[in-house]
């Protein structure tokens, strides 16, 4: 319901505050500067005004015209019909941009599931790769300390070889020197030196190449990388 009657600024106030007519929609039709009834209305400006307003305000304006005359029929012109038109349009509008965005939210949330369980997808296949990953270095890993450990035990049982014979030069020479003459120990000691010789050939060769150097897991790209 609207209220047709001019209200006073007080008047107003209590028709707010009224229970009976707080919902009205109350149309101000009093000249807030002024507080006289809003009698005019000025085509140049586009803006109401009362007696007082006009002098002061409107002097030099030839189109000031009495809101009576131009109220007339108000309810039926193609003004107020267009603005009703207008707000139809724009209700129709905002509907349909809340359903939009609705929908939006809905497909949000599918696209979310979807990449939810693309990205768990994603996160099995990188666990069976790195388990794959993980097998084939532990398989590497077995095969090279293994390989590491054979040659090293190959090459204990050619020291422990090379070992027994130098011990047993050692104990010749012993029961040599306990049973022969000076002389037969002078000739047997040019073949011991030659024998002697050799061993240390053997063992200078062997701490110059690679099997005789410490071996270490971490020196294989496959592991350290």
């Amino acid at each position: 319901m609207d209220c047709d009657d001019g209200l006073c600024s007080s008047c107003l106030e209590d028709h707010k505050v009224n229970k009976a007519s707080k919902k009205h929609q109350t149309i101000p039709q009093e000249c807030e500067e002024h507080d006289q009834r809003l009698t005019c209305y000025c085509l140049d400006h586009y803006v109401t005004a009362c007696a007082i307003c006009v002098p002061e305000k409107h002097k030099q304006c030839t189109k000031i015209k009495p809101i009576d005359k131009l109220a007339r029929h108000a309810k039926r012109s193609a003004e107020l019909f267009e603005i009703e038109r207008g707000i139809k349009e724009l209700d129709k509008t905002v509907d349909e941009l809340k359903n939009h965005r609705q929908r939006n939210i809905g497909t949000i949330k599918g696209q979310r599931k979807t990449i939810s369980q693309e990205i768990n997808y994603f996160r099995k296949h990188i666990n069976k790769h790195l388990d794959k990953i993980e097998s084939d270095l532990l398989k590497e890993l077995e095969f090279k300390s293994e390989q590491n450990i054979s040659e090293i035990n190959i090459l204990l049982a050619k020291l422990k070889e090379r070992g027994a014979y130098i011990k047993s030069l050692g104990k010749t020479i012993h029961q040599l020197k306990e049973s022969l003459s000076d002389v037969q120990v002078f000739l047997a000691t040019k073949g011991f030196g030659e024998k002697l010789r050799e061993e240390q050939e053997w063992v200078a060769t062997l701490c110059t190449q690679n099997e005789a150097k410490e071996s270490v897991l971490y020196n294989y790209p496959l592991i350290r990388n």
